[in-house]
């Protein structure tokens, strides 16, 4: 293992205008070069929640297999969605 990280995930601050208001940047580095996806994906999980995103209990973050003729969507914030 290396002191160099491998992946990093980082939160910064948004601007506020609000006096007395602690901005924090959260960082996590993962040192690991070998890390699993699951590995990586429980850790991004943990970084979501130290930046302030609520996880349930119930919930996870996971990989999903698409269906093979599922509709492609498009999310884009310049157009309608489409389907």
């Amino acid at each position: 293992m290396t002191k160099e990280p491998r992946y990093t995930f980082i939160a910064h601050p948004y601007p506020t205008q609000v006096q007395g208001c602690v901005r924090n940047t959260v960082t996590m580095d993962i040192l690991d070069a070998d890390a699993s996806r699951m590995e990586l994906v429980e850790q991004f999980e943990r970084f979501l929640v130290s930046a302030g995103y609520y996880i349930s209990d119930t919930e996870t973050l996971q990989f999903v297999v698409e269906e093979e003729h599922a509709p492609e969507v498009n999310y884009s914030i310049e157009g309608e969605w489409t389907h």
